[in-house]
């Protein structure tokens, strides 16, 4: 793992020749990726999460890019399954504290 490039490099050849040739194990990604941050922003402990809750925890690596990026790669692919947990997620909008984060992100990178 290279941190400074933000990369996963695959150490055996064997590892790369195998999912090269099996490419249904990661056959829709995008949507695969979506499910995964949408079921962790419903999860029972993201949602006991205040809006309100400190700055530390609102700068969880995970918690903020689900929170943030989970609508760019539904865009790309939408199954049925991350439509379903996305609708779940708005339900509960106003008192959930990804949405404070996804604001935030908003106002970040919106012209003065």
């Amino acid at each position: 793992m290279d941190k400074e490039a933000s990369t996963v490099r695959l150490t055996h050849i064997t590892l790369k020749e195998y999912l090269s040739s099996h490419p249904h194990i990661f056959g829709r990604p995008h949507s695969t990726i979506a499910q995964i941050r949408l079921t962790y922003l419903n999860s029972a402990l993201v949602k006991r999460i205040s809006p309100d809750a400190s700055p530390s925890v609102l700068d969880t690596p995970f918690l903020k890019y689900s929170s943030i990026y989970w609508g760019v790669h539904a865009e790309r692919e939408l199954s049925t399954r991350a439509k379903s947990l996305a609708l779940q997620l708005f339900q509960e909008y106003d008192r959930h504290v990804s949405i404070k984060l996804l604001l935030e992100q908003v106002d970040d990178i919106s012209p003065p």
